[in-house]
C-alpha cells in the first residue's frame, strides 16, 4: 500500500511538472495560430494567458533541466508576451511572437516534459521561427498572404 501511494505521489508530481511546460506551449500554439487568421483581439487574449502561465511557474515542480533552462529564459518569455498582449496591431504581434519562438524554442526542446511532436518552422521573407504542433506550415507572419511560406527546421518527439 505504502508503494502504491509513493506510485501515485511520483505520477502526480509528473504531472505538474509536465502541466507547467505543456501549458506555456499551448498557451503559445493559441496566440500562434490567432496570428495566423490576423486576429488582433485572440492573439491578445492568448498571450494574456500566457502571461499568467509564465508567472504561475512553480519552480519546485519542474525536473533540474527545465528550471535551469526556464529561470534563464522566464523573463524574457514574459515581456513578449507581454508584448503581444499588450500590442493593438497585428504587426506588432508578429514581431512578438518571432522574438518570443526564439526564447521559447530551446526550452521546448530541451524539456523532458514535453511529451508530444513540436515542430520549429522558418519563414524565409521574415527570416524568423516559430513553433507548431503540426508539420504543415501555417505561417503566423504572413497569414493568409503567404500562409503556406515557411519550412519545418527541426523538430521534437516525432
Amino acid at each position: 500500500m505504502l508503494f502504491l501511494l509513493g506510485a501515485a505521489l511520483s505520477v502526480g508530481s509528473l504531472s505538474a511538472q509536465s502541466g507547467s511546460m505543456n501549458q506555456m506551449l499551448n498557451d503559445y500554439l493559441v496566440v500562434k495560430e490567432a496570428l495566423v487568421k490576423g486576429d488582433v483581439k485572440q492573439a491578445s487574449t492568448g498571450a494574456g494567458q500566457l502571461v499568467a502561465t509564465i508567472t504561475t511557474v512553480d519552480l519546485a515542480t519542474l525536473s533540474e533541466t527545465d528550471k535551469k533552462a526556464f529561470s534563464a529564459v522566464s523573463a524574457e518569455l514574459l515581456k513578449q508576451a507581454q508584448v503581444i498582449a499588450g500590442a493593438k496591431e497585428v504587426e506588432k504581434q508578429r514581431a512578438g511572437l518571432a522574438a518570443l519562438s526564439q526564447q521559447l524554442w530551446p526550452l521546448v526542446k530541451g524539456s523532458d516534459a514535453i511529451g508530444r511532436t513540436v515542430f520549429y518552422d522558418y519563414c524565409p521573407m521574415k527570416q524568423s521561427y516559430w513553433l507548431s504542433a503540426e508539420v504543415a506550415i501555417r505561417n503566423p507572419f504572413y497569414g493568409s498572404q503567404m500562409l503556406g511560406c515557411g519550412k519545418v527546421d527541426d523538430k521534437i518527439n516525432e
